[in-house]
């Protein structure tokens, strides 16, 4: 079964250095994707966003 954890808070809220201590912890391996890779990698539209 896949499980999804949303990790959602303000810019520098420390939801990276969660991320990333989660994954040190588990036994399951997992994705951490932030809403900047998704941008910088063009798959969030930027469309009237400055």
């Amino acid at each position: 079964m896949a499980q999804v954890l949303f990790l959602h808070g303000a810019s520098s809220a420390g939801k990276s250095t969660i991320a990333k201590a989660l994954q040190a912890e588990l036994a399951a391996p997992f994705w951490h994707l932030s809403i900047d890779h998704l941008r910088d990698a063009g798959v969030v539209p930027m469309v009237g966003v400055r």
